[in-house]
C-alpha cells in the first residue's frame, strides 16, 4: 500500500508553532499573555467547540510541565507534542514525511473521536 505524502511546509510550520507554544508555557509567558485575546472563531460562530479547542493551552501547559492539567483541557495535547517532535527527527534522519494510510486515517478517527466525546460530554 503506498504513503501518504505529508506536506512539508504545513508540518514544520506546526511543528514550530507547537515547539513555541510549548517553550512559551515553560516560561510562564503563554497562559498570562494570550487571556486577553479573542477565542476560537469556530466556537464563536457555532457555540460548538471545534476539534482542537484547548489545544493551545494544552500545549503550552505541557511545555510547563503539568501534565493533567494539559490533558484535561485537551486530551490530545501529548499527541500534538508528539508529532511536533517527530516532524524534526524525522528530516534529521533525511526521511520523507510519509505516514502509512492506516495510521493516516487512525489520525483523523482519533481526532474526530476526541472531538465527539468532548462535545458529548
Amino acid at each position: 500500500m503506498n504513503s501518504v505524502a505529508i506536506p512539508l511546509v504545513p508540518s514544520v510550520g506546526l511543528s514550530v508553532a507547537t515547539s513555541g507554544t510549548a517553550a512559551l508555557g515553560a516560561a510562564g509567558l503563554l497562559s498570562a499573555s494570550v487571556a486577553a485575546l479573542p477565542g476560537c472563531l469556530f466556537a464563536a460562530a457555532t457555540g460548538v467547540p471545534c476539534p482542537f479547542c484547548g489545544l493551545t493551552h494544552g500545549v503550552a501547559e505541557l511545555g510547563a510541565g503539568h501534565v493533567a492539567t494539559a490533558v484535561a483541557l485537551h486530551p490530545l495535547a501529548p499527541l500534538a507534542v508528539l508529532l511536533a517532535l517527530a516532524v524534526p527527527l524525522t528530516l534529521l534522519r533525511r526521511r520523507a514525511l510519509v505516514l502509512a494510510p492506516g495510521a493516516l486515517a487512525a489520525l483523523a478517527a482519533i481526532v474526530l473521536l476526541t472531538w465527539i466525546a468532548r462535545v458529548a460530554g
